[in-house]
Formats: C-alpha cells, structure tokens, sequence
C-alpha cells in the first residue's frame, strides 16, 4: 500500500506541476524517489508491466494464427460396428497419421470419402494410400462381437453418407460406415455389403447393431 501511495504521489507532481504538497511531504517524497530502494521496486514494476505486455502479444498472436483454422462447426454423431480387425487397424493408422482422436480420424476418412477434402481437419487432403490386403485370419470365420465407434463429422458430410448409403442399397448407415472403414484400412474381405468382391468368401457375423 505504501508503495503505491508513493509511486502515486510521485506520478501526480510530475504530471502536474501546480499540485500542492507539503514541504515536509516533498522532502520524503525527493528522498524516496532518489533511494536505490524506490529505483529496484519502479525496475520490478516495470518488468512486470513489460511482462503482461508481452504476454498479451503473445496471446493476439495465437488467437490470429487460429483464426485461419477450421472450425469444428455444426456436426453430428454417426456410429458404426467395424469389424474388431478392422477397429484395430484404424485405430494403429490413426496413431501413425498423429491425428488426435480416433473420432477425427474417421470424420476425415468419411469427409474424403464423399469428396469433401476441405473437410477433412487432420488427416490432410489426400486420403491414406490402401494398404495391401491382408487374408482373414481363422477367428475371423466364425460370428463376432463388434465394437461400437463413435465420430462427428461435420453435417454436410453426414448428409452426403445417408445419401450415399441409400444411393448404394446398403441396409444402413452404421453397416455402410463399416464397410467404408475395411476399405479404407485394406481388408475388403471384411466388408459385407457396399461394394463387396463377390468372388471373396462370406463372413458369419453377428447382427449389426445401428
């Protein structure tokens, strides 16, 4: 407190000549301004002023670099069943693309799947090259439990899916979505109804839940 009273004091007689102090009030005010005392706490002080500055420059700065980003924007849920194989090999490319959710990764998968390539946030503008097929694995032959998945794509892309699936005869969206993903990871041996390979054997599965 004592410290803002002088700094106070002193900032009103430089900036206005004409105020009135006290002699005595004067004398302590010479005193204290010229002390190496008043000279290391007006330094911390303006170091710290500095230091806010600079943090709040800082700080635009992000916000301007953001500002160029796409925003996340009106999305909405959609989930699948993918096969377990195929749920672990979306889930090894997405760590190797570094995107930072399994749910991104497969909105981006599906915003280039339907030709929307400025939709896609982290996976860039071309799509993962294929890997090679792999065959199907002996427990892959008998009835499977399937794990859920979970994405938002932006809506526009939710719309072109539902579209699409109806388009292409597939009994549902969540059915589609799974087919997209085995296509997308190499497994097309695992897809079971959108542009399924005839010639590739028929896999039992259990009921696909929406």
């Amino acid at each position: 407190m004592l410290i803002r009273a002088v700094s106070r004091e002193v900032c009103n007689r430089e900036t206005s000549p004409s105020l009135v102090i006290p002699p005595l009030l004067e004398t302590f005010l010479i005193r204290i301004r010229s002390s190496s005392w008043f000279s290391t706490v007006n330094r911390d002080v303006t170091k710290r002023q500095r230091r806010v500055e600079s943090d709040f420059a800082l700080l635009v700065e992000k916000v301007s670099s953001m500002a160029g980003r796409p925003h996340k924007g009106d999305r909405v849920l959609l989930q699948t069943r993918p096969h377990p194989e195929v749920a672990r090999l979306v889930e090894t490319r997405q760590r190797d693309a570094g995107v930072s959710s399994l749910s991104q990764y497969i909105a981006d998968v599906l915003a280039l799947h339907v030709g929307r390539r400025e939709l896609s946030v982290e996976l860039g503008s071309c799509e993962q090259p294929l890997i090679e097929h792999i065959p199907a694995v002996q427990a892959s032959a008998c009835a499977v439990e399937r794990p859920l998945l979970q994405t938002r794509p932006f809506r526009v892309v939710w719309e072109d899916i539902h579209r699409m699936q109806f388009e292409a005869g597939v009994s549902s969206v969540s059915r589609y979505t799974a087919d997209v993903l085995a296509r997308h990871v190499g497994r097309p041996d695992l897809v079971l109804e959108f542009m399924r390979d005839k010639s590739l054997p028929q896999q039992e599965e259990l009921p696909l839940a929406m």
